[in-house]
């Protein structure tokens, strides 16, 4: 495997239109266009990317209350799976939020079936919490979400 220099940065309002496209092509649970402008605008969300060669090919949005962080999105363009990319978007993230914001949990939604979320999520040091039956529809069918925390 050859290691990408990926370029990490804040999500610009001009990225709006290409984070939505490239979400719905790598996410089951994408976002669109209203969704991260939405995002952009408020004030506790942070949205940021990794770039390869000027091109968008991951994204992690995160919510930054009291004294948690939700992580909202965090997807990575299929061809460029298996890089550390979503690793560590995660792991820019946690850091982020115990140095800027001083807190230590974090918590995530992410459908149960997808297994390679999940390992990423686990070797950041997540624990699954619950289960939510049904709580995504994909498709017209419905799955179950693994709430996860670093409590």
């Amino acid at each position: 495997m050859i290691k990408l220099a990926a370029r990490y940065r804040k999500a610009l309002s001009s990225d709006i239109v290409r984070l939505s496209r490239l979400d719905k092509l790598a996410n089951q649970t994408w976002w669109n266009e209203a969704q991260y402008h939405d995002s952009l605008a408020n004030h506790h969300h942070y949205l940021y990317v990794a770039e390869y060669m000027g091109d968008i090919i991951g994204c992690i949005v995160f919510a930054a209350m009291v004294d948690e962080i939700e992580i909202l999105q965090l997807w990575v363009v299929e061809k460029f799976r298996g890089n550390q990319i979503a690793s560590n978007l995660l792991t820019r993230t946690i850091a982020q939020g115990r140095q800027e914001f001083g807190v230590s949990k974090f918590f995530l939604e992410v459908v149960q079936s997808n297994q390679a979320a999940i390992n990423c999520y686990k070797k950041a040091g997540f624990v699954s919490i619950a289960v939510r039956k049904n709580y995504y529809q994909i498709d017209g069918n419905f799955y179950n979400a693994v709430v996860m925390g670093i409590v």
